[in-house]
């Protein structure tokens, strides 16, 4: 299984970073995932997705910044000039680190370095795009045992859990931009249909 992973891995995380490092894909990405995600859906609706901007590779000051992980900033959807981040992950496998890793990310890329604020860091969106093939999905047990007073308050960033599997071909075939609705079709291709290809 771990071979498997790390094959898929091999095969869509290139892909995943190429396309969506665009905004335009981006875009359509996360129109996609909002029609299956709640979190998702309520988060595009706070923001406006014309004003996205990629944070260059540049930004990391994490060592093991991994060949799918995309950093953006964008205005919030009221007009006023205020910046939030998106930050984005995707695994073909079971990650028992991830939110760890995010954590890092997130402290270490989601910064505005201004003399005039109260704090540097910016209200951050971290969203996990999954294609795993193993039912998995590591916000479930992440408040388990908090009293209800902490119940969204885990995290020091608000994350979403996307399984590719759920965004329908219906939607993915019907997308304006065909380069994203066939590159999360190919996204949900399983492993063993990459290796005959």
């Amino acid at each position: 299984m771990g071979e498997e992973n790390n094959a898929t891995r091999r095969i869509h995380d290139p892909f995943f970073r190429w396309l969506f490092s665009d905004v335009g894909h981006l875009r359509n990405l996360l129109e996609l995932a909002g029609k299956v995600n709640l979190d998702v859906g309520e988060f595009i609706s706070t923001i406006n997705m014309d004003t996205l901007v990629r944070i260059p590779d540049s930004y990391s000051e994490v060592d093991d910044t991994g060949e799918a992980d995309l950093a953006f900033r964008v205005n919030v959807s009221t007009g006023a000039p205020i910046l939030v981040g998106v930050l984005l992950e995707h695994k073909s496998g079971r990650d028992p680190n991830v939110l760890d890793q995010i954590a890092r990310y997130v402290n270490s890329v989601m910064k505005i370095y201004d003399k005039n604020r109260a704090f540097s860091g910016i209200p951050t969106m971290a969203i996990i795009f999954y294609n795993g093939r193993e039912n998995w999905n590591p916000l479930k047990r992440l408040e388990e045992g908090y009293p209800e007073y902490f119940r969204g308050s885990v995290l020091p960033f608000h994350c979403a859990f996307v399984n590719m599997a759920d965004i329908p071909d219906s939607d993915c075939l019907t997308c304006e931009d065909v380069a994203t609705g066939m590159g999360v079709v190919a996204m949900k291709t399983k492993i063993g249909e990459c290796r005959a290809a």
